[in-house]
């Protein structure tokens, strides 16, 4: 993060790639705000009442749902969407428009935020074998999408800053409970033999007592004292209630509210932590609909009917 704060965000990408791969809740929270955006029906809206307008905006939705290939392994526009949605943890995402000749649009291409810099300013370069201090993105051929939780520095931005403490708190709790789980969990043996036996059967009964599996076990001569102290609390509730509270802390934090009691919202325990909050849903597809018209319609209409 403080590398990220100096404009080189690749080592917060890959902690952000990192995240939504190994924790289940942060996946969740995310894969829902994302469907419940690319699920949204969507339009071309004309931006005149002029004829022209009304055929450009048909023409351009009817592009949009014939782009992508297998062959070429383009993305097609719904796919599109998608990839621009992955902004929300890094701050930013970026996806090549791959032209055709004409003004056509063959499809998209993304590319991973960890190739990007943002040490000359506020837009990202393109970073490769050749130029370690990243390449201008062309105008027209890749369109930038900036998640913008916060306004100013883009690698700030995402909601990368507050899920990676919860994150860390989650694993840490999580190796705890597990290791509860282990001591109090499973049966501890002990072995307590005299001195003669532990001079000469001592290796014997180690290997003995290690065939028992991971549960463990100790040997002791019977003039050794051995006692495993308790907690004031053994049960494990503890490690659940942390869990619990870190997991709703992070559906909060993407999806804006979560369904356990206290919560207002109006919506019913059933249904309410696989929705996103309505105006959060609406401001996802508000960036989205800025981003498109911007850097894919605007283009577009300039080269085929301009």
């Amino acid at each position: 993060m403080v590398a990220a704060n100096g404009g080189e965000p690749a080592d917060q990408c890959r902690l952000a790639l990192e995240m939504e791969e190994k924790n289940w809740d942060i996946a969740h929270a995310l894969e829902t705000r994302c469907n419940a955006v690319t699920g949204v029906e969507w339009e071309i809206i004309p931006g005149g009442d002029k004829p022209a307008d009304k055929r450009a905006a048909e023409a351009f939705e009817a592009e949009l749902k014939n782009t992508g290939s297998l062959d070429d392994e383009l993305d097609s526009g719904n796919c599109l969407l998608a990839d621009l949605m992955s902004a929300l943890l890094p701050g930013f995402a970026v996806s090549e428009i791959v032209w055709q000749g004409g003004g056509g649009i063959a499809g998209f291409s993304f590319i991973d935020q960890k190739h990007f810099t943002f040490r000359h300013g506020k837009r990202p370069r393109l970073v490769t074998r050749d130029s370690f201090d990243g390449i201008k993105l062309e105008r027209n051929k890749f369109i930038i999408h900036k998640y913008r939780r916060r306004g100013g520095d883009v690698t700030r931005g995402g909601l990368i800053r507050p899920l990676a403490w919860l994150h860390c708190f989650q694993n840490i709790n999580v190796k705890d409970l597990l290791s509860f789980i282990e001591r109090y969990g499973m049966p501890f043996v002990v072995a307590k033999v005299d001195n003669e036996t532990w001079e000469k059967e001592r290796s014997v009964l180690q290997r003995l007592i290690r065939n028992f599996g991971p549960s463990g076990g100790g040997l002791f001569t019977r003039s050794t004292e051995f006692e495993l102290l308790q907690a004031a609390n053994n049960t494990g509730d503890v490690y659940f209630k942390l869990l619990e509270y870190v997991g709703a802390a992070i559906t909060k934090v993407v999806l804006g509210q979560t369904a356990t009691a206290g919560d207002g919202g109006g919506w019913s325990k059933d249904g309410a932590q696989s929705q996103v909050r309505q105006d959060i849903l609406e401001a996802d597809c508000g960036a989205l609909a800025d981003t498109i018209t911007m850097q894919l319609a605007a283009p577009w209409t300039m080269f085929n009917m301009p």
